[in-house]
């Protein structure tokens, strides 16, 4: 394994090597003294790794790092100990403090050989970039491209979102396509150049199936439980199709080749609705219809994202909002059009338990309610959650 040392300190960058020699299967290929060295050295040589001083003349290991295209693995070396805990924080390989003793060095040799490795080429200037260092203030991380999420162009910067964290880095969108393998690209159709059709399309489903629980509320009363879910599903079916049909065929912002597989997913999320605005009406009468109005849409619409990728909403929305019909319809409306259903799977067992639990309240709760029903409630409810959607 090819190795450099990067240490303002001769005697600390010789004892290195010295100790280095004395492991099989580990070549120093070269040495540095201070970060602009490294840089060159580090293009030059195409170390596999790097034991890195992080305190030097001219600027951190962390500076030099950020400045680098291609991250090989890092082993920090350092004599202070908040560093240490700094070099966690940037999951790095792993880090020694000095002096350097055998048994500390031959361990962390040991956990590099254990890591998963970089593939063959990777430090090749004209290989496909497999990781990148990134700085948001004093926090830092190794990410491997493979868990990057969603790249998004911020000027002159470009946005990363994978698990919770979403730091700039500094570095073109431009710049950062050259080095990146471009597997698959999911063009907008002709009708969703903005590509907002996947929200717009459920929060139209979401209306549909709490105004079609409501107006059934409002006219047909609970007298037949049964007969009410099987008129919900019977509307939900067709409000489904005049769905499908405006926003294929009419519009062209969905693909006409989908439109059976989107067809039974709008069935799906209208139907959850309505079954679950049925039962909270059911059990809490109006009160249940301002519930819809408020966890539905109020908070429906931005749990959804919308155009933005769930992984850019704050923290609140992005732990909540996929657990709304909203966010989950958006998702599996969004991932079916564009990328063939891949990870629906969780949001097709939210909207289903939706749809199975609204049907057992309607059918088992025997909801007591004074004869009176309070249609202009229902009404008003009905009108501001239009209201609020358009």
């Amino acid at each position: 394994m090819r190795a450099l040392i990067v240490d303002d300190e001769p005697l600390a960058r010789r004892e290195l090597r010295r100790l280095l020699g004395a492991i099989h299967g580990i070549e120093v290929v070269g040495e540095a003294g201070n970060i602009d060295d490294a840089h060159t050295r580090i293009d030059e040589l195409a170390p596999e790794v790097v034991f890195l001083d992080i305190q030097m003349p001219g600027g951190s290991g962390f500076d030099l790092l950020a400045r680098l295209e291609r991250v090989p693995r890092v082993i920090f070396t350092t004599a202070y100990d908040q560093y240490a805990v700094k070099a966690f924080e940037v999951n790095a390989l792993d880090y020694l403090l000095k002096p350097i003793e055998p048994e500390r060095l031959a361990a962390a040799l040991r956990k590099l050989q254990t890591a998963a490795p970089l593939s063959a080429g990777a430090v090749s200037p004209d290989a496909p970039l497999e990781q990148l260092f990134v700085r948001d203030g004093h926090r830092c991380w190794f990410v491997p491209l493979r868990e990057v999420g969603v790249i998004t162009s911020e000027g002159n910067y470009v946005r990363l979102s994978w698990g919770k964290e979403r730091p700039l880095l500094a570095r073109s969108l431009a710049a950062l396509e050259q080095k990146l393998t471009i597997v698959q690209v999911h063009t907008l159709p002709a009708g969703d150049r903005g590509g907002n059709v996947s929200f717009l399309v459920v929060m139209a489903l979401i209306l549909g199936g709490y105004l079609a629980s409501t107006i059934g509320m409002v006219f047909g009363g609970s007298a037949t439980r049964r007969g009410r879910l099987a008129s919900l599903a019977l509307a939900s079916v067709l409000g489904a199709l005049l769905t499908d049909v405006f926003a294929g065929p009419v519009l062209e912002a969905v693909p006409t080749s989908k439109f059976l597989v989107l067809w039974g997913l709008f069935v799906l999320v209208m139907t959850a609705v309505a079954y679950a605005t049925a039962a909270l009406q059911t059990v809490l009468g109006p009160a249940g219809t301002l519930i819809v109005v408020v966890l539905f849409i109020v908070f429906g619409a931005p749990a959804s994202g919308g155009t933005v990728p769930s992984a850019y909403l704050p923290g609140f929305w992005r732990t909540f909002g996929p657990y709304l019909p909203a966010g989950a319809g958006t998702t599996a409306v969004r991932n079916t059009l564009y990328f063939n259903g891949n990870a629906i799977t969780k949001s097709l067992l939210i909207l289903s338990g939706y749809l199975v639990a609204g049907a057992l309240v309607v059918i088992v709760v025997r909801r007591r309610r004074a004869s009176g029903t309070t249609a202009a409630a229902e009404a008003e409810a009905s009108t501001a959650a239009a209201a609020i959607v358009v």
